[in-house]
């Protein structure tokens, strides 16, 4: 330990702010997750939800190669680069996993089966079988260090866990510990379980830190012995070398037992966390809709990872909450026995600056949970900023959103000004302290008490005096700590009490019938449902901050008065909580669904319409268990299947995504494309259905995910499917070939009871029956010929909608895929047998994934993996970020000058002790007190000023590291967010962010500080003993080879934990993204054994880090503990010399420093690597990544007024996504006039939607080019381009906040002139009657608006911008018939100068168009009027009206004639 005002103390002062340090990264790193949380870098579900079987993508070769060129490491997952489908082998207590590497071995479970199938044995934990000596010098270690030395360790290097530290076998065993635990007073029961589940661990911790710390009081005694022996020359030479080698083995046997204590402790953590993360999981599997409604999926992310993580961290500092005290005791008796009374005015001194130490820790807490906060929304921002990256893009909002990031920023800054300030402070006062503490300890013990300046009482109490103050500062954090783990379990456990799904659906258990009830009948008998209050009051209770009271709490330590008034306040506000939450519970539940009867027989089709917020998805929900029911009773005989509104698709390929974890089929799966028209995409995706598909289907269209969902559920064949309204999403011509093929009378699901939730109301004649909600009501229902003959408001709402037309005729008449969807159909035994056409395609799709299996695409980019040390490079950046080179170094010369004086405060001790006993009149100890102080003073002072300047220049450099890298990253071309999830992007803006503002200057001060003292120590040793300098060097340079042999294996372990990380919180999040399709399927148990398995590739990684880095920490010290047996030897052998005690003293003391200074050191270069890590990460997505053309190009700026007429010209346009792609534009050529409404129809791929991209330049164009009203626009910036061109898109995206901020983020418009445009868009009656108007809440992704809704939201934005070009991409899908009518002729009458450009799902919407764009193949295929296109009886589009049906097909003829003849 340092001494007087030295550095050496000030490490251990870093070390303990490192620990509140270590928590709020703990936050940062759960922030990232919690909105991130809602995306994230992850596993491939389907590699979890293993599919098996004949057909299937090869498996066991899903790893993907990680090259180590300029790329930076993975925080967030390369899923493909972590194990999956591991199985536990109860013999040998292993897991199974793939053949990656050569350590370990290759076993057959039947050599003569499986010769060409070898399984690879993970290497088990050597642990298990090591002797006792290599148990407790660690070095079972040793071989995993030397592998990693000898190649870059990868994860199937990485050993099992042991039972005890294994998810799969914890997990399951805390849930039934949780369960059985009999609640406290308070009706707590998880900190009971968990102190039951790890009892014999935390035992074993207590004796280990008990022995720990009557070994730290032994080094003082031994100093103090030997320096007696050097002063007294009577006792033998033998005495001091006995001294000397106790000096020796003394740190060696406390380093051996504080390394198995933090083993120990750390292992207890990781179980905690293991318990708490499969607890939360399951849990959220079972939460009813009401709960979910009341949360949102970041802040349930944060209870798993930021709260587990407190409570983890707990149980690595518990027993500091008595080991500090007894540390206390130890030390203040011993230095009573030394230096008497004086030692209590000492203690009584440092006790006295508990409670302002007490304060600023309590304002710096308070700072940082404030910023906390502000950090929570500035990510939560990025983060909905790069979800709707396509619409930031589409609107030129890149500028606007980053004033309001920094806005955030700015006070995120703020915040950590003021936390460096207190910071500062704190430092001063710990690295005075000392210094005071011994001037007014020595001044009592010279002055008063009357004795002689001993060097032996000097150097021992000194050496005490340092130890009283590490558990006195110590003490608070443990304390911190458990105040903030008992938090997290509160929250935790009110998690755990909200309410789970009433599970209220009887489900058919056997093959024939339930209660005598065909499979596929579904009834529901007088059913009431409501969506419920008690989550969102439940769910308040656990997001609103306990840790406020806590606040109050310690910030009232001082004045007892003030205490009592806050603790009155606090009683009050938790008084008036409760009684709100009892309100909440209280309130009466509106029903969204009432007294609700419909029987649904086997193979029976049933349309349910209605407009919209008619409850006709809740009705869907209801079926299926997902709203919670007042009255009646709901049964489903037989297996389901579930189709979303808005698709559920995960991230893996296409393949998994259909099979959904069920084995391998052939045969169903062909079907299963073919009936939702997936056979065209495969040749358009790259790799067919082996194509890796984006984290929410990001590089899918709307219909193609749509699609996939569908096949997902002719794939389930089960007894009854429930669609909800995925048609809406589909072509017009796509939709009726999957309605045909799927959902109608001769489709392949004829035989499953089938639930069609729908807005497309003429595909309702050819549904057996019909369902119509009003208000939540059924007001009617019946066969359609029923309904159209006795019910008026029904007939007339069909008329409407163009859609008079009886079943039979369109049935009888469907066209060719009508024939093919009774062609592939399966007869009533449900034997799938085809026809020569369904052979055909059978034969062409097998084709098809043959050579898939050849050409398996991974879109998902895999992130570079570093392997080896960080560039210099990346130091000389951050140097330059902090302001230049030249700054940064002037800075470390500042650091050096500061420890110069630290050294010469100790020093003066030693020559003021040689004075008194050379020279005793000389100087009164007044001189030598008054210089002792002023030095400590100085050193203080320079601390803090140092501290200010290199913190806040650290900041300064991560604040320009955040601007660049939002705008290279918002700047980056689309394909870059396609390829690379949005978890590893929100990483680096949430963890790497907040690593360089906090953890990266931390690590570069505790460097500097143990470097210099280091150095320092040397060269005072060196003056001293010059003989030391002899093993000192070598004993070093083995500092370094033990470092650089230790840090290739705990890079890459780190770098792989990293990598495995981030999918537990995304999976997490995904699954409750996907919770009604998991539940409708019935997959929670896959997905629950998923978690596990995830679980447990990370705790791998963390387990050998951790033993890697406890055998590092026992080894550094036992080459320490040397160089204290040189200094001491060195020091007995001087005696002879007749060098001063006081020298000697001193040389002791900084030789015990050597060996913590060394330790520190190496670990200090080994942290402060580990954090450059950040930077080099930020650098690279600040410079490395692909950027789109700039943004703003002066030279050729338009005019203001441009566009002033609106005409489009195409001339030779060709596009293609990426350069390792075809053409998907293959030469457009295209003159628009000013004013011309254009609908863009055309097949699946034939380039509709490419058109929008390259005008809007989201990829640039490969040939040709676009001129808008005479400005060729790929010669302008973007910015100009796209805030004078808007789009509508088909996927609105909603940011959360308020209606205005999703209509006028950046305050541009008047409320009047909002109000205006929604009444426009058909939204003011809706905006009016929510609580607030205008500032009603909008949730996450705007998940409480409906899919309607949310797209006329987007009409609105268009209506503000007023626009002379609009790009409307089927904005329109997803509303009812009559909306959609009202919204055209908003269109028609708000827009009509305005150059129109519509992509048409629904023909009708196009009838009254001026030209009509046919597109085929990346071609024009046909251009001009409607009814010029219709007059080619043998056109596309003529086929595609053709196809609607006779009678539907007439009424679109007759309409456009109609039109044709008023415009002439």
């Amino acid at each position: 330990m340092s001494l007087g005002g030295g550095d050496g103390g000030g490490r251990s002062a870093e070390a303990a702010l490192g620990v509140a340090a270590e928590a709020h990264d703990a936050q940062q790193r759960a922030r990232a997750a919690s909105s991130s949380s809602s995306s994230g870098d992850q596993l491939a579900l389907g590699q979890g939800l293993d599919s098996g079987g004949a057909g299937a993508p090869d498996r066991d070769g899903a790893r993907q190669g990680r090259s180590g060129g300029e790329g930076v490491d993975a925080d967030a997952a390369d899923g493909a680069a972590l194990k999956k489908g591991l199985t536990w082998n109860d013999k040998n207590e292993t897991f199974r996993t793939e053949p990656l590497s050569e350590y370990g071995r290759f076993v057959h479970d039947d050599p003569e089966d499986d010769k060409d199938k070898p399984e690879y044995v993970r290497p088990r934990n050597p642990e298990e079988k090591a002797n006792i000596l290599a148990k407790v010098f660690l070095w079972w270690v040793f071989p995993f260090i030397l592998a990693g030395y000898r190649k870059p360790v990868d994860e199937p290097d990485l050993w099992e866990l042991s039972k005890a530290e294994n998810a799969e076998y914890v997990v399951p065993r805390f849930a039934d510990l949780y369960e059985t635990q009999k609640p406290n007073k308070k009706g707590r029961r998880l900190v009971g379980a968990l102190l039951r589940s790890q009892r014999a661990l935390f035992w074993y911790t207590f004796v280990l830190k008990a022995v720990d710390v009557g070994l730290g009081a032994v080094q003082p005694v031994f100093v103090n012995q030997l320096l007696s022996w050097y002063q007294d020359p009577t006792q033998a030479n033998y005495i001091g070398y006995l001294w000397a080698f106790g000096l020796f083995l003394a740190p060696f046997v406390k380093a051996v037992f504080e390394n198995h204590y933090f083993l120990g402790t750390f292992r207890a953590g990781l179980r905690v966390r293991t318990q708490i993360q499969g607890l939360l999981y399951a849990k959220s599997l079972r939460l009813s809709a009401s709960s979910r409604a009341g949360t949102s999926v970041g802040k349930v992310v944060n209870l798993m990872q930021l709260d587990a993580e407190k409570i983890a961290m707990f149980c690595q500092t518990m027993h500091g909450g008595w080991g500090a005290p007894a540390q206390l005791i130890v030390a203040v008796g011993l230095l009573f026995n030394y230096i008497g009374v004086s030692a209590l005015i000492g203690l009584a001194f440092t006790i006295l600056t508990i409670p302002l130490q007490g304060k600023i820790l309590s304002m710096l807490t308070q700072v940082t949970r404030k910023n906390a906060t502000v950090t929570d929304s500035r990510v939560k921002l990025t983060n909905e900023i790069f979800q709707g990256i396509k619409a930031v893009k589409f609107y030129a909002w890149e500028r606007p959103f980053y004033s309001e990031v920094d806005k955030v920023r700015c006070e995120e800054l703020a915040n950590l000004n003021k936390s460096i300030v207190l910071r500062a402070v704190f430092l001063m006062i710990l690295f005075a302290l000392p210094s005071l503490v011994a001037v007014f300890t020595f001044t009592f013990y010279i002055a008063v008490f009357n004795n002689t300046l001993d060097p032996a009482a000097i150097f021992t109490a000194l050496s005490l005096l340092n130890n009283l103050r590490v558990p006195l500062m110590m003490f608070p954090f443990v304390i911190n700590s458990f105040i903030e783990s008992r938090i997290s379990a509160k929250r935790i456990e009110l998690y755990m009490d909200m309410e789970d799904s009433q599970m209220y659906t009887q489900h058919a258990s056997d093959d024939v019938s339930h209660e005598g009830k065909k499979r596929g009948y579904v009834e529901i008998k007088n059913g009431t449902f409501t969506w419920g209050s008690r989550g969102v009051a439940a769910f308040a209770e656990v997001a609103r901050p306990p840790r406020e009271k806590f606040a109050v709490r310690v910030k009232d330590t001082v004045t007892g008065k003030k205490r009592r008034e806050k603790k009155a306040a606090e009683a009050a506000e938790a008084a008036a909580k409760k009684q709100a939450k009892e309100d909440a519970m209280n309130e009466i539940e509106v029903p969204v669904l009432k007294d609700v009867n419909l029987v649904i027989h086997p193979g029976e089709l049933v349309a349910v319409i209605g407009r919209v917020g008619a409850g006709k998805s809740s009705l869907a929900q209801a079926l299926l268990g997902e709203v919670k029911k007042l009255e009646g009773d709901v049964l489903l005989s037989g297996q389901v299947a579930y189709v979303p509104q808005n698709a559920w698709i995960f991230n893996g390929t296409l393949q998994e995504n259909i099979l959904f974890g069920a084995p391998m089929d052939r045969d169903r799966y062909v079907r299963a494309l073919f009936a939702s028209s997936l056979e065209t995409d495969l040749d358009v995706l790259p790799a067919g259905d082996l194509t890796a598909i984006g984290e929410k289907g990001i590089n899918l269209s709307g219909g193609q995910k749509q699609r996939v969902s569908i096949a997902r559920a002719v794939y389930a064949n089960c007894d009854i499917v429930v669609f909800d309204d995925p048609l809406s999403a589909l072509d017009a011509h796509v939709g009726k070939a999957v309605f045909d093929h799927c959902l109608s009378k001769k489709g392949v699901l004829r035989n499953s009871a089938r639930m069609l939730v729908t807005n497309q109301l003429h595909f309702v004649p050819e549904c057996d029956r019909v369902v119509v909600l009003e208000g939540g009501e059924v007001v009617a229902q019946g066969t359609y010929k029923e309904l159209m003959a006795g019910n008026e408001s029904f007939r007339k709402l069909m008329q409407e909608s163009n859609s008079a037309v009886q079943a039979t005729e369109d049935s009888a008449e469907g066209g060719a895929m009508a024939a093919t969807a009774t062609a592939i159909a399966p007869p009533v035994d449900s034997e799938y047998q085809f026809d020569a056409m369904s052979k055909k395609h059978t034969a062409r799709l097998l084709e098809k994934m043959t050579s898939n299996l050849q050409r398996k695409d991974t879109l998902i980019s895999t992130e570079d993996r570093n392997t080896g040390n960080i560039k210099l490079q990346v130091y000389l950046d951050y140097a330059k970020n902090c302001g230049g080179t030249v700054r940064f170094i002037v800075v470390l010369i500042f650091f050096a000058v500061t420890t110069t004086v630290g050294v010469l405060n100790n020093w003066w001790l030693s020559y003021w002790s040689e004075e008194e006993s050379v020279n005793p009149d000389r100087y009164t100890n007044g001189f030598y007190l008054g210089i002792y102080f002023l030095l400590a003073i100085a050193f203080a002072v320079m601390t803090f000023i140092r501290t200010i300047i290199f913190l806040r220049m650290a900041l300064g450099a991560s604040k320009k590291l955040h601007e660049r890298c939002y705008f290279s990253v918002t700047h980056a071309p689309m394909e870059f967010f396609d390829t690379t999830p949005i978890g590893r992007i929100l990483s680096r803006f949430s963890k790497d962010v907040g690593a360089c503002d906090t953890l990266v200057p931390q690590s570069w001060q505790q460097f500097l500080n143990t470097m210099l003292n280091l150095i320092a120590s040397y060269i005072l040793i060196a003056v001293v003993t010059p003989i030391f300098t002899a093993v000192a060097i070598p004993v070093s340079f083995g500092y370094w080879l033990l470092q650089r042999f230790y840090n290739r294996t705990n890079l890459e372990v780190k770098r792989l934990d990293s990598i495995s990380k981030s999918p537990i919180y995304a999976h997490f999040s995904e699954t409750l993204g996907g919770l009604s399709t998991i539940r409708a399927f019935g997959k929670q148990e896959a997905f629950r054994e998923k978690n596990l398995e995830m679980i447990n590739v990370n705790h791998r990684a963390y387990f050998c880090q951790l033993s890697s880095n406890r055998w590092f920490s026992l080894w550094l010290e036992a080459l320490g503990s040397t160089l204290i047996l040189a200094a001491a030897i060195f020091g007995v052998l001087q005696r002879v010399n007749g060098t001063f005690s006081g020298l000697i003293g001193l040389s002791l003391t900084y030789a015990l420093q050597v060996t913590s200074f060394l330790g520190f050191t190496i670990r200090s270069i080994t942290e402060l690597e580990a954090q450059m890590n950040a930077v080099e990460r930020l650098e690279y997505f600040a410079t490395k990544l692909p950027q789109e053309a700039p943004h703003e190009i002066p030279e050729t700026k338009p005019d203001d007024n441009w566009p002033d007429t609106g005409e489009v010209q195409f001339e030779n346009l060709q596009l293609r996504y990426r350069s390792d792609l075809e053409l998907v534009l293959k030469g457009v050529s295209l003159d628009i006039k000013p004013g011309t409404k254009v609908g863009i129809v055309g097949r699946t791929g034939a380039g509709k939607s490419s058109l929008m991209v390259a005008l809007l330049r989201l990829v640039e164009p490969t040939a040709g080019t676009i001129i808008v009203d005479g400005v060729d626009i790929t010669k302008i910036g973007l910015e100009d381009l796209r805030s004078r061109i808007t789009i509508i898109p088909q996927d609105p995206v909603m940011f959360s906040g308020s209606i205005r901020k999703n209509l006028d983020p950046f305050n541009q418009y008047e409320d009047a002139t909002l109000w205006d445009a929604l009444a426009k868009a058909h939204l003011k009656g809706f905006v009016s009657e929510l609580e607030g108007g205008l500032d009603g809440l909008v949730s996450e992704y705007g998940d409480n608006l409906s899919a309607g809704q949310r797209q006329l939201i987007c009409l609105v934005r268009a209506l503000l911008r007023q626009p002379r070009v609009l790009v409307m991409d089927e904005a329109t899908s997803s509303v009812d018939h009559e909306t959609d009518q009202r919204i055209q002729e908003t269109v028609r009458s708000e827009f009509s100068n305005a150059t129109i450009l519509t992509i048409a799902h629904r023909l009708w919407t196009i009838a009254d168009y001026d030209r009509v764009l046919v597109m085929d193949h990346g071609l024009v295929a046909e251009y001009g009027t409607p009814a010029e296109l219709l007059a080619n009886a043998d056109g596309i589009l003529s086929s595609m009206v053709n196809a609607m049906g006779t009678h539907q097909s007439q009424n679109f003829k007759d309409l456009v004639a109609s039109r044709s003849m008023e415009t002439h």
